[in-house]
């Protein structure tokens, strides 16, 4: 075995910042090259004490480490070192480090059999005039300050007891020059028996030392990883190598009820869920640096730059997902957490840096019935360089760089759906998360508190609903999406932090980072018929649907769209039932398949698209439904016979009614309905509908009434059969429709004391034109102009079909 030993310390500083601020696993632990091996196989070096303060040039430390193997066992191994700064701070063969500079810094590496150690980190700095160095023998007692659980930031004042009968006078900088966390200044000092009770008033770091300058950029890779909540559910903290997996060993974890019933577990849930979780294969990769930068040259100047930041690719490979079984309501969430903890600066404030690292597995919304699993695999992290840089008397800014490392493939699925008008909403989601912690202690108390959170992965979210539900609730369809969500931003405490370290807040930080990016998302797009009106056995609807390309492709999977389906439902049908499958080639974005109507389906016909994704998920509604309104010509022309061997009755008819004055000399108005009728005879173009008009219509000549003459007859049931006639014009989306009403007669005239006149004239001349409105089934309007005012409005009228032939397949339970 080969061990450095300590010789003692021949300055008076000591050390300041030592291995009892450190949380388990920190001592320095090796990199990679361990574990596995053979006994005498070195797994990690691990250092005494991994940082030191020392005070002028000249002034020496003796590091001590221990190579041990993967069992933990210490062994007998060459050890030889080195360091990042050498003109700042040297080391020897035997590990003796020795200050080259009145004020700098270094990391300190060790390595043997191939291993190298973390780094201690080794400083040397000037001391205010009077600054008073205490012993740990002299440190009797330690009160933590009364903040009641918050933070204990600069001006917060605590109590200590050191030994000896002298007080030291209010204003003397207190530091404690080896292990005990004391520093501050004092405010008031009692002798008491014994020992003296002294009240320190806590301060930032420029107002402890005189000139200091730290500039360190720290690799990652050697520091293990601590596990704060084992999937185990043991309470100690256990240690997993960075590029092991995170969870302790490969096989399933277990099922864990929430609430946990007072058992421990990494899962958590607003209401009661029962969840399963795969095998939480998951390895930190990449290659992070967290680099600390903190100066003060000049006693007299305020201090200089101070830079925390994360650097460098960081992100986990992973295999993660989540099951909730029988329903959930609310939300649910897995996370494993874990901590690099980090020496900082050593400095007489006992601040130690913690990166913490984890990964989670979240869903949230409304499951009912149905069990979902969701889950992720592949890499998933950032290439980052986030924290904070201060330059007083500059405000701090934000460091929000973050390039996405996004290879991984999502996985989604949902059991079957067979329950009518079932609904499922949730959005799942697997991140990593990372950021930057300060813990600070006094005495045996910690205070801990962040500067930086940092959350990335992706999150998968979707509304699912059957085919039924989509189409009863109008606004409805379901879908899914895949977002890539990156979430950087300042701690809870990060004022905090930037005070301890510069002595002010630094201003307001902002992060202008773009969170969300939507990688994905399900099959939509927009369809239409080509017509809302049409003539069986004639016209032809072409049915086009458009799905947006973006949504045609899915994270990974490629081209997302297996088939479009279209339902159809006649409005004397109680239930859609599908109509047609298009097959789906890839690149294929247009759909477009025809539909050429029949006698039967004589009314309205509406009609559903829905998108078949690869993922395993419902059918998604591309959008909402469309509607053709029916009205027939049958072959033969008679317009009354009967049509196919569907039993619909085949025929197209405008009713309605019309009124109107007409110059102030004419008032008009339907006494039966006007009814429109096909012509068979008459053939005006293809999808063009010609009809005639019959009713009766009341004709009142103003200029006789006013002479208290009478005009026989009153009613016309007559028209002109060259001027009274309508066409719809079907090529046209919606359809236009033109008519005109001529009735020509002759009417005898009688007034009081002239004889009888009878003569022919032009009774009635009426026009209307337009868009067939309400789906293409009511022509209305109307004029106001010095010819007359007079207004119409005809409907389509359709008789009612017959029930659909035997054999016709509902949309019901079970269908697809």
């Amino acid at each position: 075995m080969h061990t450095t030993t300590s010789r003692g310390t021949t300055g008076r500083w000591g050390w300041l910042v030592g291995a009892a601020v450190l949380l388990a696993g920190c001592g320095g632990g090796g990199g990679g090259g361990g574990g596995g091996g053979s006994d005498n196989q070195v797994a990690r070096l691990e250092f005494d004490r991994p940082s030191a303060l020392m005070t002028a040039p000249g002034e020496e430390r003796q590091l001590s480490v221990r190579t041990v193997n993967a069992s933990g066992e210490q062994i007998d191994a060459a050890v030889t070192w080195n360091s990042s700064r050498p003109e700042q701070v040297s080391v020897d063969a035997s590990g003796k480090v020795r200050a080259v500079t009145p004020i700098g810094s270094a990391m300190i590496f060790a390595e043997a059999g191939g291993v190298r150690s973390a780094p201690a980190f080794i400083a040397t700095v000037e001391l205010k005039p009077g600054t008073l160095l205490l012993r740990d023998i002299d440190v009797v007692q330690v009160a933590p300050p009364p903040t009641g659980g918050s933070f204990p930031g600069p001006g917060t004042q605590y109590d200590i007891w050191i030994a000896g009968a002298q007080a030291p006078a209010v204003g003397t900088i207190v530091i404690a020059a080896e292990t005990a966390k004391v520093s501050g200044r004092v405010v008031e000092a009692e002798v008491e028996p014994n020992r003296v009770r002294v009240r320190l008033e806590r301060l930032a770091v420029p107002d402890l030392l005189a000139r200091y300058d730290v500039n360190w950029v720290i690799d990652l890779a050697p520091y293990d990883i601590v596990i704060d909540s084992p999937p185990s559910g043991a309470r100690q903290q256990t240690q997993g190598v960075r590029n092991r997996p995170l969870a302790a060993g490969a096989g399933a974890v277990p099922e864990w009820k929430i609430p946990a019933n007072g058992e421990e577990s990494p899962c958590s849930a607003s209401v009661e869920a029962k969840l399963k979780a795969k095998p939480l294969q998951v390895k930190i990769a990449g290659s992070p640096t967290l680099e600390a930068i903190s100066s003060k040259f000049d006693d007299s100047l305020p201090p200089g730059r101070l830079r925390v930041a994360l650097v460098g690719d960081f992100y986990i490979e992973t295999s993660v997902g989540l099951t909730a079984e029988a329903g959930i309501e609310g939300e649910a969430k897995c996370e494993l957490k874990g901590h690099i903890p980090l020496p900082f600066l050593p400095v007489p404030l006992n601040v130690i840096l913690k990166v913490p690292v984890g990964i989670g597995v979240a869903v949230k919304g409304t499951v009912e019935i149905v069990s979902i699993d969701i889950g992720f695999s592949g890499k998933n992290g950032a290439n980052l360089e986030m924290g904070i840089d201060c330059a007083p008397p500059q405000p701090c800014v934000g460091l929000d760089k973050a390039e996405r490392i996004n290879d991984f493939t999502p996985n989604m699925k949902l059991s079957s759906l067979e329950a009518q008008g079932l609904k499922v909403e949730l959005e799942a989601g697997a991140y990593f998360l990372t950021g930057i912690d300060v813990v600070l202690g006094i005495g045996d108390a910690s205070w801990q508190f962040n500067l930086l959170d940092v959350k990335v992965g992706p999150k998968q979210k979707g509304d699912f609903g059957t085919i039924k539900r989509q189409i009863d609730d109008i606004p409805y369809a379901s879908k899914y999406d895949l977002a890539f969500v990156l979430e950087v931003g300042p701690g809870t405490a990060i004022k905090d932090g930037i005070k301890e370290l510069i002595g002010s807040e630094g201003g307001e930080l902002s992060f202008g980072l773009d969170i969300p990016f939507k990688i994905s998302e399900s099959p939509r797009g927009t369809w239409a018929p080509d017509k809302t009106t049409a003539i069986p056995n004639r016209d032809t609807v072409k049915l086009a649907i458009d799905l947006t390309e973006f949504s045609t492709k899915y994270w990974l999977l490629g081209y997302n769209v297996e088939s479009v389906e279209i339902y159809k439902k006649h409005e004397g049908e109680m239930n859609f039932s599908h109509y047609r499958t298009l097959p789906a080639v890839e690149p294929q974005a247009h759909f477009e398949t025809t539909w050429d109507p029949a006698p039967a389906d004589a009314g309205r016909n509406d009609f559903v698209v829905f998108a078949v994704s690869k993922l395993p998920v419902v059918r998604l509604e591309v959008a909402s439904m469309k509607s053709v309104q029916v009205g027939c010509i049958p072959a033969g022309g008679n317009a009354r016979a009967q049509g196919a061997a569907g039993g619909g009755v085949c025929k197209e008819e405008w009713i309605g009614s019309a009124s109107g004055v007409l110059t102030d000399l004419v008032d008009f108005t339907t006494v039966t309905p006007l009814q429109w009728e096909p012509d068979p005879l008459l053939q005006l173009g293809p999808n063009i509908s010609a009809l005639r008009a019959k009713g009766s219509v009341k004709v009142t000549f103003l200029v006789y009434k006013n002479l208290g003459c009478t005009v026989t007859p009153e009613v016309f049931d007559s028209f002109d059969p060259a001027t009274t006639l309508m066409s719809v014009d079907r090529n046209f989306n919606p359809a236009k429709y033109t008519f005109n009403v001529g009735i020509s007669s002759e009417i005898t005239i009688r007034c009081p004391g002239a004889d009888p006149l009878t003569f022919p004239t032009r009774v009635l001349n009426i026009q209307g034109a337009g868009d067939l409105t309400e789906q293409g089934t009511v022509m209305a309007g109307g004029t106001n102009s010095p010819q007359g005012q007079y207004s119409y409005r005809f409907q389509l009228k359709v008789d009612e079909p017959a029930p659909p032939p035997p054999g016709t397949a509902a949309l019901g339970r079970g269908t697809p």
